[in-house]
């Protein structure tokens, strides 16, 4: 019989968070169901502790030997084995009893239906940033991009979106047989983004169901390499907007963001000159805008960014 969900979980250290979502899953899963942990070479001990813990024959594993990224490892565990539902999760969430039947629930309502998230929830409860609107020339000028964005409301029933954040999502695999699975050419940042406008241009929905809640750490990992990985998210736009837009686009926005990009470097110096530096909102804007300048100025060199032993799961 066809497994009804493959759960895959991309891992990169941190046992708590690991544990965390695996036995929430474990008390949620039905026999026809497996979790698949792809783990990009931790150094923690982590995999080994869960193995240890929960030798328990729903759970499979990948080690990978070296970080092969965000997309190459979900795609892996994607991949892994046949079902008709995919969810892909990253390590730092934890999702509610009952979460699988309301997806695959869902997934009947709407069978135009590719892609599903429920409402990520922050560690203060507050409704974290989930759905967006399309990736467009005009939701990419930056400064100018708020006109474009789509307000996300509390809504209390399901709507369609463009783009879902990729912390947990439920993917059908009819959907995926068509289009593929993630981008392997986004190491981290903007995947779920690429993934959601193939879909899309196939003909298929997204959809965003506020019924289902789904509490995300966020950050867990990428705290240690915040700058490091504002230059890995600053490379997935490039490339996104360079396989989105035309030649003509490409010029507009570089000659609107990189000046907009000295501007604020220049206001966030004055901020945090005018605080001593108290502020840290300011001097973490500061730093930041100060390295994506100089990335950008010595040629955006592949070495920058987040280093070959990380990823968030």
């Amino acid at each position: 019989m066809k497994l009804r969900f493959s759960i895959i979980i991309v891992h990169f250290n941190g046992f708590e968070r690991l544990n965390n979502l695996i036995k929430g899953l474990l008390s949620d899963i039905s026999d026809n169901d497996r979790i698949i942990v792809v783990d990009n070479n931790s150094s923690d001990n982590s995999i080994k502790l869960i193995k240890k813990k929960y030798p328990n024959n729903k759970i499979h594993f990948i080690e990978n030997k070296f970080n092969r990224g965000y997309s190459v490892a979900a795609n892996q565990g994607i991949f892994y084995q046949d079902s008709e539902y995919v969810l892909v999760c990253n390590n730092d969430i934890i999702t509610e009893k009952g979460t699988l039947n309301k997806l695959e629930s869902l997934f009947i309502k709407f069978p135009e239906t590719a892609m599903i998230s429920g409402q990520l929830v922050d560690s203060k409860n507050h409704m974290s940033s989930t759905a967006s609107g399309a990736f467009t020339f005009l939701s990419n000028l930056d400064g100018i991009d708020k006109i474009a964005r789509i307000k996300q409301s509390k809504k209390t029933t399901e709507s369609f979106v463009d783009n879902l954040r990729g912390a947990c999502l439920a993917v059908r695999r009819k959907a995926i047989d068509q289009v593929g699975g993630y981008n392997e050419k986004f190491f981290f940042y903007f995947e779920d983004t690429e993934w959601c406008m193939r879909l899309r241009n196939k003909g298929w929905k997204i959809l965003f169901s506020t019924s289902i809640q789904v509490f995300h750490e966020g950050g867990g990992s990428t705290s240690k390499y915040f700058l490091k990985s504002r230059i890995e998210f600053m490379r997935s736009r490039i490339y996104l907007c360079q396989i989105t837009f035309s030649k003509p686009q490409l010029i507009c926005l570089m000659l609107w963001n990189v000046p907009k990009l000295f501007l604020d470097w220049i206001y966030y110096f004055l901020c945090s000159s005018l605080s001593l530096y108290t502020k840290r909102k300011y001097t973490d804007k500061f730093l930041e805008r100060s390295l994506v300048i100089c990335w950008l100025c010595i040629g955006m060199p592949k070495s920058w960014g987040l280093p070959k032993n990380y990823s968030e799961g």
